[in-house]
Parts: structure tokens; C-alpha cells; sequence
């Protein structure tokens, strides 16, 4: 299992944080596929989109990735198939129970509206 215990003096257990995000996120139920792309090598991966914002990103991949590697996030938008490409920088990444790692990215610029609900809805 790739989980971390905290144990604090006392046996108490660690505090419970809040949700800080000032940026509306928006889950994504259908998952889409989008390629996350290591900026300085030659990784290429495919993930999926958990959730997305303006701000940032929570993807779902096979084989973790170190926080601070600068990325791109790239997907191809239906209908138009316009090829859409955001830089970011990785976070975070958390293995999860099932095997996957989930991966926060936050934009090197705010996504527009249009990129968020294509992102969200798999579009």
C-alpha cells in the first residue's frame, strides 16, 4: 500500500484540513483520457482527468511521477479535434489502493472556461 501514518506524541490523530481552494473544481465522472508529458525528457503517459479547475489539474496514472517535474498536460478536443497543450508543474502524487497514483498539477496560466469544460467533460 503506498500510504503515509503520521503518528503525533499523545496517540492523538492529526488534524483534519479543510479544503482551502478558492478556484471552483469540477469533478470529472466520465474520467477522460488526456497525455501528461515530462518537459525536460522523454516521458509520455496516458492519464485521466479526476478533476479540473482553472488553477489546476488531478490526474490518475500508472507509475508515479516526482513532485516539482515540469509537465505538459495535452488533449485533443472533440468535434474540432483542436490539440490542446498547458504547461504545469506536478504538485503532488499520491499512490492510491488500487495501484494508480493520483497526480495534482497546478497551470503555469489560468485555463480559460472553455479548456476547464473540455478537460471536465472529456470534449
Amino acid at each position: 500500500m503506498n500510504e503515509i501514518t503520521v503518528l503525533l506524541p499523545g496517540g492523538s490523530e492529526p488534524p483534519r484540513c479543510e479544503d482551502r481552494r478558492v478556484i471552483v473544481r469540477f469533478d470529472s465522472d466520465k474520467e477522460p483520457l488526456c497525455q501528461l508529458r515530462v518537459t525536460h525528457g522523454m516521458e509520455c503517459r496516458w492519464a485521466r482527468v479526476r478533476d479540473v479547475s482553472a488553477a489546476g489539474v488531478g490526474l490518475r496514472i500508472s507509475t508515479p511521477i516526482r513532485p516539482d517535474r515540469r509537465v505538459s498536460v495535452e488533449f485533443t478536443e472533440r468535434g474540432t479535434y483542436t490539440r490542446r497543450i498547458f504547461r504545469a508543474r506536478v504538485i503532488h502524487c499520491t499512490g492510491q489502493g488500487d495501484g494508480t497514483w493520483l497526480v495534482g498539477c497546478r497551470f503555469d496560466t489560468p485555463l480559460p472556461a472553455d479548456a476547464v469544460r473540455a478537460l471536465a467533460e472529456g470534449q
